[in-house]
Formats: C-alpha cells, structure tokens, sequence
C-alpha cells in the first residue's frame, strides 16, 4: 500500500498500526530512556519524545499523530492521558519485562531489571528476587509468604517464615475420604443404634402396660367371681 492511500484512507492506516510498529516504539523509547539526558523519573523529556515520534514517523512514513487520533474512541481518554503525563517509567518496564514484578511498588530502573534479566539467564534464579538495586527496604519482608516477627524484642523470631503447605498425594487424599466417610458412618450408626434402642424401650414400656391391664382384669374377674359365689 503506498504512502498516498494511507494517508487517503484512515481505516488502512489504522490496519498500519501492527506490532513491529509497537516494537520500534518501545525500542526507540528504550534507547532514549538509557540516556539520562533524556529521561526523566517516569518518562521521556518532551523533546526526547518528540524526537521519538519524528524518527518513527520518517522510518514509516506517516504521521503517527493522526493514526492515534483515528484510533478506537474508547481509547481516546488514555490516549489523552499518556500525552498529558507522558508514558510512566513503570508502564514501559512491564511492557518490555512482561512481568508484574516491575510495576508498582516493586518498580526497578531499566538497567537493573536487564541486569537481573540477564543473571536469571545464567542460571541464577534468585537474583530477581534478592537484587542490592532492588527498592525493597529491610524493614518488613520482601515476599508475601513472609510473616512480621510476634516479638520485635526476640531477634531469633525475626524473619521467620511460613512453610508453604504440602500437596496432599492421591493416597492422601483417598485416606482423608475414607476418614470423613467413616465418621459419618459410625455417627449414622450411632443414631440408628439410638432409634432402635428407644424404639425397644418403648415396646418394653407398652407389653408391661399391657400386662399390667391384663392383670388388674384378671383380678377384677375373680373378685367378681368371689363375689357372685358368696351371693348364691
């Protein structure tokens, strides 16, 4: 597609914002914030960027101004945003980095997270975590599964940790089921048991009421019996 029906048709232009685009501007932004004349604490200087863009513009051959402009508008507001404030030095950090470690409060300059980057390619795993240019202080702990000290005045609780619970096994967890289904067996049990024992109880109860009657009647008849012999 020429020059000319690019910039005579907006939806082309739009098509002309792929990720090799987005890759030259965060290479550019990149070398501009590795020279310190150019960054600043969250940024680029607003000359650096301008510069930024005219560079990507002529290597493009359009203006990357009006693509922005054309973009979805339910992006404008951020658009409007990233130009007020510029591009924060976090945001460009998680972009190239892809890990949340770099945004936040666990922020890094560039040169440090290319430098752990680069040790966690030779082999050692922990040196993201436990850089020295790491902003985390000494003052509480530096990961999540770590617990403040109970006693501050204790210094062998300081820093201790909390074992990361164990992966229950298959075996573990049929055992588990069979506990929980054997309690609940033995306490339906027990209630069946229960029942059946009232039950009787009050079986029990009812024969001896029952004899009990029969034996009051049976009294009741020889009396009436007695009775009738003395009156002949």
């Amino acid at each position: 597609m020429s020059a000319a029906n690019v910039n005579d048709a907006p939806t082309a232009e739009r098509a002309t914002w792929d990720k090799f685009t987005e890759f030259d501007l965060l290479d550019k932004y990149l070398t501009a914030r590795n020279d310190p004349k150019n960054a600043t604490e969250k940024g680029l200087t607003k000359s650096a960027w301008s510069e930024l863009i005219k560079a990507l513009n002529e290597k493009k051959n359009r203006q990357l101004s009006k693509l922005i402009d054309e973009a979805d508008p339910k992006q404008k507001g951020q658009i409007r945003s990233i130009r007020e404030r510029e591009f924060e030095h976090s945001t460009v950090c998680s972009l190239i980095a892809g890990d949340t470690r770099a945004t936040g409060d666990e922020a890094r300059t560039i040169e440090a997270t290319l430098a752990e980057i680069a040790a966690d390619k030779e082999g050692n795993g922990d040196s993201f975590n436990h850089s020295p240019t790491s902003t985390e202080t000494n003052d509480g702990p530096d990961r999540l599964d770590e617990q403040p000290p109970r006693n501050p005045k204790d210094p062998a609780k300081r820093g201790t940790t909390k074992k990361a619970p164990e992966v229950a096994s298959h075996q573990q967890r049929i055992d588990k089921l069979k506990r929980i289904r054997d309690r609940a067996s033995n306490a339906k049990r027990e209630t069946k048991k229960a029942k059946k024992e009232a039950a009787a109880s009050a079986q029990e109860q009812a024969m001896l009421s029952f004899f009990a009657i029969l034996r009051v009647q049976a009294r009741r008849s020889e009396r009436g019996d007695e009775t009738s012999a003395k009156g002949c």
